[in-house]
């Protein structure tokens, strides 16, 4: 299909959603009359769907939201969850939960995104450069850790390497069940068995990425660009890992993490999604000289847009120029 004969595609932020559900009854009738004469489709991105169930509960706004949606003339594209083999997009009506349902599931998000936070925080940090200080922090903090899967300050490098090929093992067991049915078979089969020798280390390591398909391995190299880019001159994932940071330091780590992951959406699917709605800071990141953001490195900077309104939002797409960029 020709890219001007498609919908003009929005990859919106949890923010439009917000003020989408939250408008009155006119100005939201008089935004999608707008949006659906301009012919635009929204990305609906389980990522901004679980975000938003995340969140304090709004029984009236959140059944606005999903009325109002129902009401967009064009079919999303829809983002699934990673690599799930179930392939399913995360519907906008489990906004409509309430009462102790909504409220464990929020919860339970929260949890989950806390804990990501953290491993994305560690694993942003593995290749940076680190003061004797930091180095120390980082290797006190992941001691429960090491502990938990059999290595101590006793351990040998032998015991060393058995313990991270028996957890590894464990890891990819679980996490094969996000993978496609063919690799995760092809996972089942791999002989984690071998002694855990330099040599047989390698040679496992050649086989799982030659089961990863493409598109997950050249996602996750994608993800951690974009989480460079955007920490490139920020040290907060440094205090995450070593645990310098407050409860709300983590969320609002965790909200800047996630902004690399629809930021890693929208590249992956580029050639279907013409806009990407960020905040204010990410834009300047994207933005800025030096160092220079993945996304300007890609070219795509000027498809990215940050606006304080629905108003605003709106008025920047209908009249968006996609045959200019």
């Amino acid at each position: 299909m020709n890219l001007m004969d498609r919908p003009l595609t929005v990859y919106f932020d949890t923010n439009f959603y917000i003020w989408l559900g939250s408008a009155g009854s006119e100005d939201a009738g008089r935004v999608l009359r707008a949006l659906n004469e301009r012919n635009i489709r929204y990305v609906q991105s389980s990522y901004v769907v679980l975000e938003l169930l995340s969140g304090r509960e709004r029984n009236d706004q959140d059944q606005n939201l999903v009325d109002r949606l129902n009401r967009w003339n064009v079919e999303p594209y829809p983002i699934r969850l990673g690599y799930s083999r179930d392939a399913d997009v995360v519907p906008w009506d489990i906004l409509l939960l309430a009462g102790k349902e909504r409220h464990e599931y929020s919860e339970g998000l929260k949890e989950i995104f806390d804990q990501e936070t953290i491993a994305r925080s560690f694993s942003h940090i593995a290749d940076k450069p680190l003061s004797t200080d930091q180095q120390s922090d980082v290797k006190q903090a992941l001691r429960p850790f090491l502990e938990h899967i059999g290595i101590n300050d006793e351990s040998n490098e032998a015991e060393q390497a058995t313990a991270y090929l028996k957890f590894s093992a464990n890891l990819l067991s679980q996490l094969s069940q996000s993978l496609p049915p063919e690799s995760a078979e092809k996972i089942a089969k791999i002989d984690f068995t071998k002694p855990a020798t330099s040599e047989n280390l390698t040679e496992l390591s050649e086989q799982i990425m030659a089961v990863l398909s493409d598109p997950v391995v050249s996602s996750v190299e994608q993800e951690g660009q974009l989480l460079n880019s955007v920490f490139a001159l920020d040290d907060r994932p440094v205090c995450a890992a070593t645990g310098r940071v407050s409860a709300q330091q983590i969320k609002k780590l965790g909200n800047s993490m996630r902004d690399a992951i629809h930021m890693n959406a929208f590249l992956t699917h580029a050639d279907h999604i013409d806009l990407l709605q960020v905040d204010s800071s990410q834009l300047s990141l994207i933005l800025r000289n030096k160092p220079q953001h993945l996304i300007r490195e890609r070219g795509m900077s000027n498809r990215c847009f940050s606006t304080p309104n629905l108003e605003s939002t709106v008025m920047y797409v209908i009249n968006y120029d996609r045959g200019g960029r």
